[in-house]
């Protein structure tokens, strides 16, 4: 694994198969203190994901590095997509680098952090890691989202699997568990894939395209 400041990432390979057993987040892992001491400066070690199709994804922490743009311009686009989000409202630049800011104190912080991956310099994906609060502090939930030119080749998967290692090594929670829309089936089949059991259901509770869904809780078995 190249330290920080090492110009070509390492790379791993993201094929059926051979699936991405936690995306080389054995070697991610062992980096992450440093990574943590390093994101406000922006200094990320990056890891490489080489995709099915043989694209190579770069993973690194958010830092002040990430432009408020760029981060504004993948998000908004989701939400023009009107994908299976919570977010239903595009985010102007003022609340984007709000966002930002907000993110790198809660990272500075502890109990939370999100990656970014990058596939040719342009944002595909974004996952995170957040601990529950008082009572509920041992239980850690996690988010995942891909961008449209960017799925069905291995990029979701993999960086699933790298939020579930970082999640242990950093936060060491007692429970990792993630909640999805019933109706957005790949996700679903994908955490059951990964070991993720649904064990609560929230009727009715998402406005999606004019309509209310379920919520599906699941928490991860393995």
């Amino acid at each position: 694994m190249a330290k920080a400041g090492a110009g070509i990432p390492k790379r791993i390979k993201a094929t059926e198969e051979t699936p991405p057993q936690a995306v080389g987040c054995t070697s991610f892992g062992r980096q992450l203190p440093k990574l943590g001491r390093c994101k406000q400066r922006g200094t990320n070690p990056n890891l490489g994901i080489v995709l099915k199709d043989g694209r190579i994804a770069t993973v690194s922490f958010l830092s002040r590095k990430d432009s408020a743009l760029e981060l504004r311009r993948y998000i908004n686009s989701l939400i023009a997509e009107n994908v299976y989000l919570v977010h239903d409202k595009k985010y102007s630049l003022k609340e984007q680098k709000e966002w930002k800011r907000n993110s790198l104190h809660a990272m500075g912080k502890g109990g939370y952090y999100h990656i970014v991956a990058r596939v040719d310099g342009k944002i595909a994906g974004t996952t995170d890691a957040r601990r529950g609060r008082l009572k509920e502090r041992n239980n850690v939930s996690l988010g995942l989202a891909i961008a449209k030119p960017y799925r069905g080749v291995g990029l979701g998967e993999a960086m699933l699997r790298l939020d579930i290692e970082t999640a242990r090594k950093l936060l060491k929670p007692k429970n990792i568990w993630l909640s999805v829309f019933a109706p957005n089936k790949p996700a679903r089949a994908l955490y059951k894939k990964l070991g993720f059991r649904e064990f609560a259901v929230f009727p009715k509770w998402m406005l999606h395209k004019g309509k209310y869904v379920d919520s599906v809780c699941l928490i991860l078995k393995r």
